[in-house]
């Protein structure tokens, strides 16, 4: 008996959504979107796609409100509705799979070939690359050093600093170069 004012009540709310009643949809969304939902999930096994086909089958319904007085069964509506979401959304991932194996057989196809050497100008942006990236008291000291051509103690004096913290400092920098030129005869 339960079941049948159920019923009853699917249908007032299906004839106000008919007539426009936005209230209404919001009633049948409350009672029914929880299922939509666990359906949605179960297929999807997403919660993010399960809350987009749940939106997705009460917008539809709202759309397509003045074909409402045709619907026998509201449950089996919004299962078909539902049915047809999961179906729409497991096409759209198969043509996102067919799109992105295509999309990497064209990067193999067009890579550039491996064969080809890295330039010395190429070895030089990577070292200056890591030289921008190291500390600014150690980048100071390995410039002086390797590009102005200072002895460890003239760099001291002009820092104002120890030359064992010179010689430390140059022998960070050159540690850093030899595990990027480690990792660049990988590619040479």
């Amino acid at each position: 008996m339960q079941e049948n004012s159920k019923e009853s009540s699917d249908g007032q709310l299906l004839e106000r959504v008919h007539m426009g009643d936005s209230g209404a949809l919001g009633l049948l969304y409350i009672r029914y979107s929880p299922r939509v939902y666990d359906l949605a999930l179960h297929f999807s096994g997403n919660e993010k796609e399960a809350e987009d086909i749940t939106q997705n089958v009460f917008f539809r319904l709202w759309e397509r409100r003045e074909l409402l007085t045709e619907i026998c069964s509201l449950k089996a509506y919004l299962f078909r509705m539902t049915k047809n979401e999961i179906l729409t959304l497991f096409r759209h991932r198969k043509v996102e799979r067919s799109y992105a194996r295509q999309q990497t057989e064209q990067e193999t196809q067009y890579a550039p070939d491996s064969s080809v050497k890295v330039t010395t100008s190429e070895l030089v942006e990577m070292i200056d690359l890591a030289i921008e990236r190291m500390p600014e008291l150690r980048k100071r000291i390995f410039m002086m050093s390797r590009y102005d051509e200072k002895t460890y103690a003239e760099i001291a004096k002009e820092l104002d600093i120890s030359p064992r913290t010179v010689q430390y400092h140059i022998g960070k920098a050159l540690n850093e170069l030899r595990k990027l030129m480690d990792v660049m005869v990988l590619f040479v």
